[in-house]
Parts: structure tokens; sequence; C-alpha cells
């Protein structure tokens, strides 16, 4: 989610260029705008695996997570889309031009169901579920899937709405959500990879937009709108209870391990732990072929221990935790010494 704060940038330039303003305003905006885009840029290519633009052209990848990540907008935002839909009374041509624009979204919903969701959060599995090795119980496929009904049926609708709240008052907010998304769809055809994570600030830019058409004493709109952020929030708070109980179970026995004598850099317990425990950067250190993982980028840690759920070939037994937080079925934690350590 790098590249994307740009979009902040290109639609404060777009506000000011169609403002009034002096010569010598506008001489001074453009090269802070100058100014930033270039430290912004020295800065990202600092960094270790930035993962720079590639020349390879993805269209179809590019497409595909386009719609989906305007799928998930539309879901995080459908309780204000709903309350907006049920408040304002639209003509038929309005009504008919939403249902038109939210079809590709439909149709790519029937081709994958709940995968239609990009996941990284919000996945079949939980948040980040490739950090550690193995299989998280998975949040049940029907929740995911209540979540991309919502988002595709509400795709056209937020589309109509975001632009015709493209007044004085909301341009600069709109205009970065535009720019936002059309330049995460330029990131994806150029052939790197998106997430849902990369839609939060979107999410924050378009609240006021759209909760700014619903007055007061809206009872039934405001009665969709708790119904539609139940169901978010019910669905979310599986998704975070089961990560963090996970997660949390897996920290937990290595620091058990530690405890016994092990040293925290030779432990794989994922990403975090190997990462935290690591004096270094993140690198491309390759892994080595024995390797169980692939959490080898930190060019002082050793894989001597490994843990992870069920699924991963590990063979022996050494934890159990209650998933989905405390009332959920017991589920295990697996170990494998190696040795010699990679």
């Amino acid at each position: 989610m790098r590249e994307q704060a740009v979009a902040a940038v290109a639609a404060v330039v777009v506000v000011l260029v169609t403002t009034p303003v002096t010569r010598k305003q506008g001489i001074w905006y453009a090269l802070i705008s100058l100014a930033f885009i270039v430290s912004f840029e020295f800065w990202r290519r600092s960094l270790a695996l930035d993962d720079p633009p590639q020349v390879d052209i993805g269209v179809g990848y590019g497409i595909k997570s386009g719609l989906m990540f305007i799928i998930l907008l539309a879901c995080f935002m459908s309780p204000l889309i709903a309350a907006n839909l049920i408040h304002k009374k639209y003509s038929f041509k309005v009504y008919a031009l939403m249902a038109v624009l939210s079809m590709p979204f439909i149709f790519l919903l029937l081709r994958m169901q709940e995968g239609v969701l990009l996941g990284n959060y919000i996945a079949t599995h939980g948040a980040y579920a490739g950090d550690i090795l193995g299989n998280r119980p998975g949040v049940p496929a029907l929740s995911l899937l209540f979540f991309a009904t919502c988002g595709a049926l509400c795709a056209g609708p937020l589309l109509i709405l975001m632009f015709e709240n493209l007044g004085k008052k909301f341009r600069l907010l709109i205009l970065f959500s535009c720019f936002y998304i059309a330049g995460t769809i330029v990131q994806s055809v150029s052939g790197q990879g998106i997430f849902d994570r990369y839609m939060i600030p979107v999410v924050a830019c378009l609240v006021p937009v759209l909760a700014s058409n619903l007055g007061s004493g809206l009872k039934f709109s405001k009665l969709i709108s708790v119904i539609f952020i139940a169901g978010t929030f019910s669905i979310s708070s599986l998704i975070f209870l089961e990560a963090s109980a996970s997660d949390g179970s897996v920290w937990k026995t290595a620091e058990r391990f530690v405890a016994q004598g092990y040293n925290p850099k030779e432990i794989d317990a994922g990403w975090n732990w190997v990462g935290l425990h690591s004096d270094q950067a993140v690198g491309s250190r390759v892994p080595p072929e024995n390797a169980l993982g692939s959490f080898q980028h930190f060019s002082d840690s050793r894989q001597c221990l490994v843990l992870g759920f069920e699924g991963a070939n590990l063979p022996e037994h050494v934890a159990t935790y209650k998933t989905f937080g405390y009332f959920g079925p017991e589920r295990n934690i697996f170990a494998k010494n190696i040795e010699p350590c990679v």
C-alpha cells in the first residue's frame, strides 16, 4: 500500500489547479508536490523487497482484481449505501443504471463465490493465514459469501453515490478515492498483487461522503444501517477471534520452548515471531531447499524448530487451543525439530 499514497497528492493537485490561485501560489504548490513525490519514491525504493512495478502486464488479472477491490469496498460501505437507497428517491433510470453497473460484479461473484474477496484480512482461513505453516480452521464460507454478495449488489450504487456527491464540499475526498482505486487497478495490471487491506483509506474517505446524505430522524434507514453493521461486525469478529486465538497459541507455544532453552532466533513460529526476534532488516535471502516455511528472509535466523497447524506435516503434537476465541472446538499445534538447522 506504499504507492497508493501518491493518490493523495494527485487529488490535491487537481483541486488546486481547478481552483483560482495566483501564479506565485501555483508555483509553490507545484514545487511542494514535486518534492513530496520525489521524496516518497526515494524512500519507497530504499526499502528491502520494495516490489517495484513490473514490465509484465496482466490485463486479465488487473480487471478481475479491480472488480474484486470495488466489491470489498462496497461491502464495507454497504450499511451507508443501503441507508442512502432507502432514504433517497431515485428515478427508474438511475436504479436501472445502478443495476447495470452491478452486473460485472455479480457475474464475478457467481464465478468465484466467496473467493471473490481479495484476501489477506478477510479470507477463508482468517487474517494473514500464510503467516504460519498449516491451516487454520476456516471461517464459515456462508459468512464470507454474505460479505461478497453485499459487496457485489452494492458496487453499482456505490459508484453512482460517489459521483453524485462530487461537489465542492467532498471533491477532494472523492477525487482521492477515484485516484486511489484507479492507481490500485493500474498497480495490479503492472503485475503487482493487491490485497483487501489496501482499501481501508478509501473507506475512511467515503464514510463522511455517504453519511452526509442522511439527515436526522431517519429511523428506518438507521435500522437498516444497524443491521448491516451488525452483520459486518459479526463476521469481522469471527475472523479476528480466530486469528487471535491461533496466532496467540502458537506464540505462547514458542515462548514455552524458549523457556526450555531454545534460541528464539532458531524457532520458526511464523513471520511475526521470526521478524521480531531478528536483528536484521528483511532481505531477499532464498530459503534453503529443505526449509519447511517461507520465513527465511532474515539472515540471522535459522530453522531448528518449526511450529504449525494441522496440515503442515509436522510430526509432534505440542499444544491444543480453542478456536474462535474460547468457545469453539479444540485445534492442535504441531512441531518438528530440524537437524541440522537450516
